[in-house]
């Protein structure tokens, strides 16, 4: 178990930390009344993924804990990254483009 893990590109993006990996699954704990994600969560999760561009934790699994319902919602990381692009993407092709992006090695 890794807590408040740092990436590669952590400081690229403001010193971003996430909450918890555990066995190579990203999570994130949630204390919301209602067990919902939004697209702010959705990003900001994205984010955590794609910045551990080297893959030094070895993140296969995403998930939300939602710790006052006790539910857990995981899935693949690549199903995250597909559900978001819209087709499959393959998770070191997209950690190698963003890394290119926030060293600005492309126009956004």
């Amino acid at each position: 178990m890794v807590s408040n893990p740092i990436f590669d590109r952590s400081n690229d993006l403001g010193g971003a930390d996430a909450d918890l990996i555990i066995d190579g699954t990203l999570l994130e704990l949630k204390t919301a009344k209602t067990p919902a994600l939004n697209k702010l969560t959705l990003w900001q999760f994205l984010g955590y993924l794609l910045a551990d561009t080297t893959d030094r934790h070895q993140i296969r699994e995403v998930g939300w804990y939602f710790s006052r319902h006790g539910y857990l919602w995981r899935l693949p990381a690549e199903e995250l990254l597909a559900r978001l692009h819209g087709d499959t993407l393959d998770l070191t092709s997209a950690r190698a483009q963003f890394a290119d992006l926030l060293h600005g090695s492309h126009a956004l």
